[in-house]
């Protein structure tokens, strides 16, 4: 297992790499990471040019040893063949034979002096050599009778100067054999060694061809790993970003640190959600408070009602309503105008709100009607919170725009679950059963709703 600080030295280069790529900007990244991939094929290009330019050398350097060989033997290929063509014509048996001695003098003259030029040339095999060696034998040979003959033609019989004469262009006719054969010898030697050199160049061409593939698998993973963490790392959190905010969770903020343009465009994006995030939380507070008091609406009280009432059947915990209602609102707004009977509206909104505990709910039922959620609280503490607001109410001045103040009362009726109901709506119903008992007696009272005759009990 590695330790940690061995481990921290390891990624350290990788972790300098980022840090630097992320003061670049993405376009020169992009740039860098096309040229990585185009760069091994420009490789590949300009190795394959100078091998090939290596081949044709190599090629044209065994094409002019060749020449260098080659055309010396033609020479004296040629040379022997005129040289056999005159011996083979000639009629030593007569006198007149020994006018042509110059030119047999000539002819052998050349033949030794295009025989040296190829004894001088470095034989390539020892075939070559062989053969060569076997030539020069030959025409030693041969060059050896024609000039006996010339010499001592009166000296010999007839039939010996004719046997002389055909060893003499025998010898001539094998000398050009050999000259021939080891033009053969070299053209195959010339082939093979080309051949072999193909062969060579194939072979170096494979490994390098081989070579520069693993060039490029490691420029691929490089180039993939580097675009990983600079580019494609910072768009998969853009991504898991926007999945957050297309399933509405727009609290989320995509963290991406690459100074780039994706940081800009994440940032951007960030912005986006928390004025959207921002236009959501208004719109549903607009969606559940009243517009004048700012207490919960209708709907939402309805909603919350709903809850607690299950919550109390699942924990075997009561929850208590209080419905409270002003006394003869209508007259108050008769009297000095809606425009106080707004006034006084907020003014008990405000009211409620301090006198009930943060887990408590108050909301504007309709009019001037106003209810209140107590969950985890029985009848006895509704009650007591009950009293408390009536009196806060009677109490409370509510001030008008020229500066008088007056006072209101409240009705309020009280029901708790599962004492007096044993559902939502009939917990509303007993609670607003008594608000309107207590105006019935009077106003300004609080009254508790009748219990039911069989009441679920809890453990």
């Amino acid at each position: 297992m590695l330790e940690s600080g061995s481990y921290g030295q390891n990624c350290f280069p990788s972790i300098l790499m980022t840090k630097r790529l992320k003061e670049i900007s993405l376009k020169v990244r992009l740039a860098v990471g096309l040229g990585s991939m185009v760069l091994p094929i420009a490789i590949i290009g300009g190795a394959s040019i100078v091998m090939f330019q290596g081949a044709l050398s190599t090629f044209e350097q065994t094409e002019e040893e060749r020449r260098e060989v080659l055309f010396p033997l033609v020479d004296l290929d040629s040379s022997i063949t005129k040289a056999s063509d005159f011996v083979g014509a000639q009629n030593f048996g007569s006198e007149k034979s020994l006018a042509t001695q110059p030119i047999w003098r000539s002819l052998k003259e050349d033949v030794l002096r295009k025989l040296k030029s190829v004894e001088g040339l470095p034989s390539s095999t020892p075939v070559e050599r062989a053969l060569i060696k076997s030539v020069e034998n030959d025409l030693q040979s041969g060059i050896s009778n024609v000039d006996s003959l010339y010499d001592s033609l009166s000296e010999f019989e007839e039939t010996t100067v004719l046997d002389r004469q055909k060893v003499a262009h025998a010898n001539l006719v094998n000398a050009l054999e050999g000259v021939r054969n080891t033009h053969y010898s070299l053209t195959a030697w010339s082939a093979k060694e080309n051949i072999q050199r193909a062969e060579d160049f194939k072979s170096r061409f494979r490994w390098m061809i081989f070579l520069i593939i693993l060039l490029i698998l490691f420029l691929a993973i490089f180039a993939a790993l580097v675009l990983t963490r600079s580019i494609l790392k910072p768009i998969s959190q853009m991504k898991e970003g926007l999945e957050h905010f297309a399933k509405g969770d727009l609290s989320y903020r995509i963290q991406v640190d690459t100074h780039d343009e994706i940081e800009l465009l994440a940032e951007s994006m960030n912005s986006m959600a928390a004025s959207l995030e921002e236009s959501q939380i208004q719109l549903k507070e607009l969606a559940i408070r009243d517009e004048l008091t700012g207490l919960l609406n209708r709907r939402e009280f309805n909603r919350l009602l709903n809850i607690e009432v299950e919550r109390s059947i699942r924990d075997c915990s009561p929850v208590s309503l209080i419905m409270l209602d002003l006394d003869r609102f209508k007259a108050l707004n008769d009297s000095y105008g809606h425009q106080v009977g707004d006034i006084a509206l907020e003014t008990i909104a405000n009211l409620l709100m301090g006198e009930i505990r943060p887990g408590d709910y108050g909301a504007r039922f309709g009019g001037e009607e106003f209810s209140i959620i107590l969950p985890n609280a029985d009848i006895d503490h509704a009650l007591a919170v009950a009293e408390r607001i009536r009196a806060a109410v009677e109490q409370e001045p509510v001030f008008l725009p020229n500066g008088e103040e007056i006072h209101v009362t409240a009705s309020l009726g009280c029901a708790s679950f599962p004492s007096h109901a044993q559902s939502e709506s009939s917990l509303l119903t007993q609670a607003d059963k008594a608000l309107y008992q207590a105006k019935a007696q009077g106003r300004n009272l609080v009254l508790l709703a009748q219990p039911l005759v069989t009441v679920r009990q809890y453990a």
